[in-house]
């Protein structure tokens, strides 16, 4: 069947691809929305509908329907379905018109008429860089929050093309990966339910008398959701984190310059419990081929996790689950090696042996050690929910008074010490420890054997006034301050050292967990433990010192002496070659010099002492 109006020819399609593009001349639009009486699809040019196509003429098998539409101007087209009467979008939009600013409230919550995508993008050979998760160092941002502070100094603030401005500073501080935030489509404003609950403090009634005297029913308060952990338009990137128009295109160029930078991309979906689960495979596969995304972190309850790993065009894609056992990967075992955990067990152990927890010493080190080879593991310290490294140093408790939910939003369980005060001090003794902590922590993490995930800011001691679920904020609380001092800049140059030590030395990033045995013809265990006396080691719940020896080929030697004890302790030193002797790296303590420490072990290097709360790293050489 085909009908003519204005210009307009519409034929039936035998397309089974939901969404609209651009075949043959025409457009193909393929839906499967639902409807009991009537389906049509709009169709605008300049805002003028220049035809009403009734879907349910061009059914095509179940609940789907295609049409192909020609027009001279169908390119530049934007359309709408009405359904049953209704006005909604395409489910399936890949593109659409960007006429609003971020955090703009609109009555109807709906999204402005989907347009047609241009493929048409110079990809310049680019191909997913494939980076081995033992080589990983990753980066978690939110694209608004990373440039958006009037301190970053970048032209496209909050936008994509502000995240590209910042490839200098990632490659500088050694970044190879970075996980965005939701940066697909979606409404920043979710109904504040609660201002509906009888009793609560926020409650209104939903009826009120207007200056006409006239009952009407209140709408519903909307509350701004920053984050967006929440249903969207999943096709399609999120126009309001773009500084031009194209946003599309804005959002390829940023793919493109990461990955000629070295950088992978990791996009964060939250999809909910009723989102249909099939339509998930299509959004990853899209997002793959369209925008050439090297993986994802995939978000919600009761996800199709043997559909994802098992996918064809995902096989070589990072695919990130916040659980995956190991009765859930058997199946996929020779299939996909790239399958990864997010683990909140490593930020568990390794906060509370931050702050010298009791029977702490025992899970870190074996948190520390891990990393299997069948389900990859991405540990974490922090993340966009909970304190920043900043504030887990700085406060014992959350300070979500802003949110306005009377401080009751959020975990109450932080692993947090704030070093003897609560919040800002002018201490210089608690800030010094303070600073000491963080870099601890960046020891804890980017000395791990998994995956290292770094939250944005956390390298220059990014703070969010102790609001630990700052959801809803969109302001100096959540943006990124790049204002720079000594302690900051100190910081930043202690983890900059920190990536470099990580990627130059192999055993501290292998392929596979070490065996804690001599497999390297080395002679010597590939780890080892050791405390004051050299090869021996305890972990009794009281003990918060050991020293990790590690012995790689090449004669790669390296020994770490995490000390998370208030008082000093004193490491015997192990000896693995007569002809080698140990020289300093790195310490977290400010106070103790390089030349100090060497001095010392010239005179002994039997043993060494290593001040309270503080990490030292030493490395055998030639004498």
């Amino acid at each position: 069947m085909s009908t003519k109006t204005s210009k307009v020819i519409v034929k039936k399609s035998m397309n089974t691809c939901m969404g609209a593009f651009l075949s043959e001349g025409g457009a193909i639009f393929t839906t499967c929305l639902k409807y009991k009486e009537s389906l049509i699809l709009r169709i605008y040019i300049k805002n003028k509908c220049i035809v009403n196509i009734d879907m349910s003429l061009y059914k095509l098998s179940g609940d789907v329907r295609s049409v192909i539409v020609y027009h001279e101007k169908i390119s530049d087209c934007t359309y709408e379905y009405v359904v049953d009467g209704n006005v909604t979008n395409d489910p399936y939009e890949r593109n659409h018109k960007k006429i609003r600013s971020y955090g703009v409230i609109y009555s109807d919550a709906s999204f402005e008429r989907s347009c047609i995508i241009n493929s048409d993008f110079n990809w310049e050979n680019d191909i997913a860089l494939n980076i081995k998760y033992c080589d990983v160092i990753g980066y978690s941002l939110h694209i608004r929050g990373f440039t958006k502070h009037r301190s970053s100094k970048v032209k496209a603030k909050g936008t994509y093309a502000g995240l590209v401005e910042k490839i200098p500073y990632l490659n500088e501080l050694g970044i190879n990966q970075v996980e965005l935030m939701p940066s697909y489509e979606f409404y920043e404003f979710d109904v504040d339910k609660d201002a509906f609950i009888e009793g609560h403090p926020k409650y209104t009634s939903n009826l009120t008398v207007n200056e006409n005297g006239e009952t009407v029913e209140n709408k519903p308060s909307q509350k701004l959701n920053y984050w967006g952990y929440k249903e969207g338009h999943y096709f399609c990137p999120k126009a309001n984190y773009s500084y031009k128009d194209d946003f599309v295109n804005e959002f390829k160029e940023m793919i493109l310059a990461l990955h000629k930078a070295g950088i992978e991309v990791i996009m964060q979906f939250y999809f909910p419990r009723s989102f249909n689960r099939g339509t998930i495979i299509d959004v990853l596969n899209y997002w793959r081929l369209e925008y050439h995304i090297d993986g994802f972190h995939i978000m919600g309850e009761n996800l199709p996790k043997s559909l994802i790993v098992s996918e064809p065009l995902l096989s070589e894609a990072k695919l990130y689950f916040e659980y995956f056992n190991e009765a859930e990967a058997e199946p996929f075992n020779n299939s996909n090696s790239y399958i990864a955990e997010i683990s909140k067990a490593f930020l568990t152990d390794a906060r509370r042996y931050l702050k010298s927890d009791d029977g702490s010493l025992y899970n870190f080190v074996t948190a520390n050690r891990y990393n299997p080879s069948n389900i990859h593991r991405i540990n974490y310290i922090t993340c966009y929910e909970g304190f920043t490294l900043n504030d887990l140093v700085s406060y014992d408790y959350k300070h979500n008074e802003l949110n306005l939910e009377d401080n009751r939003d959020g975990t109450d369980y932080n692993y947090s010490w704030n070093c003897g005060v609560e919040g800002v001090s002018k201490k210089k003794s608690i800030n010094t420890l303070r600073l000491k902590q963080m870099k601890n922590a960046m020891c804890m993490l980017l000395l791990s054997q998994s995956a290292p995930m770094i939250f944005m800011g956390d390298e220059l001691m990014n703070s969010q006034m102790g609001n630990n679920n700052p959801y809803c904020q969109d302001n100096d609380i959540t943006w990124l301050n790049w204002g720079k001092n000594k302690r900051n800049e100190d910081l930043f140059s202690f983890v900059k050292t920190l990536i470099s030590l990580r990627k130059s030395t192999c055993m501290l990033h292998l392929e596979t967990e070490p065996k804690v045995n001599e497999y390297n013809t080395t002679g010597f265990p590939d780890i080892s433990y050791h405390q004051d006396m050299a090869w021996k080691s305890r972990f009794d719940s009281f003990m918060k010192h050991v020293g990790i020896l590690y012995v790689g080929k090449d004669d790669e030697v390296l020994y770490i002496a995490y000390n998370m004890h208030w008082e000093n302790h004193v490491f015997g030193l192990p000896k693995t070659d007569k002809k080698k002797k140990w020289a300093f790296v790195l310490s977290s303590d400010g106070s103790v010099s390089g030349d100090e420490i060497n001095k010392e072990l010239s005179k002994n290097d039997d043993e060494i002492c290593v001040f309270g709360r503080s990490v030292l790293i030493l490395k055998s050489i030639s004498k």
